[in-house]
């Protein structure tokens, strides 16, 4: 697997992942394949998105202020992962596997926003009778991740421990054959289709 960076302040963590300066080489340099961390701090930053999901490098943005619109704009324009800068070196081999299976990589806190983000959009209607087969502290976890709950909130609500959340999440997707809580969002309800 190739590793490129794009970004000067990325280039600390080149021994992370035996990368090179990605601003260095030329695109047309770039065989497919491999993830190309891109720092925003950079002007072009979107730019270089974009153009390294077009030749079939997976691009995963480096954030130094995490917020969901800029990650919403990443994953538009191709990202395949959006991580906290402050989070690269404990999370690097995660993301870079993930990434390389075919899947994405979203900061825990930034999920859960997006699911109650979408889970209050005016067109999502959820579907109770969905849930019968939670037991009721499934249901209790359910309702409070749709409110944007983390993990701790909810251990706290609830007093139980967030291990005990996570075995309940846990337990959750695997009823409903799902591995994120996005997926989880539309089993348990839908978009209702608006007129345009």
């Amino acid at each position: 697997m190739k590793f490129f960076v794009f970004g000067e302040s990325l280039k600390e963590y080149a021994p992370l992942s035996d990368a090179i300066a990605w601003h260095d080489v030329s695109f047309s340099l770039a065989a497919e394949g491999g993830i190309c961390w891109i720092d925003t701090r950079e002007a072009d930053w979107l730019r270089f998105v974009r153009e390294s999901s077009v030749l079939g490098v997976n691009p995963v943005v480096i954030s130094h202020a995490p917020d969901i619109k800029e990650m919403q704009r990443s994953l538009v324009v191709g990202g395949r992962g959006y991580c906290n800068g402050t989070e690269l070196i404990r999370h690097c081999n995660e993301i870079a596997s993930a990434v390389m299976a075919g899947g994405m990589w979203i900061p825990g806190g930034l999920v859960t926003a997006m699911v109650h983000r979408l889970s209050e959009h005016p067109d999502y209607e959820f579907k109770e009778a969905q849930t019968e087969v939670l037991t009721g502290r499934e249901k209790e976890v359910l309702r409070l991740l749709l409110d944007g709950d983390s993990n701790q909130d909810m251990a706290d609500k609830l007093n139980i421990t967030v291990r005990t959340v996570k075995e309940h999440m846990s337990s959750i997707l695997k009823k409903y054959r799902v591995k994120d809580r996005v997926a989880l969002l539309l089993k348990i309800g839908q978009f209702k289709r608006t007129a345009l």
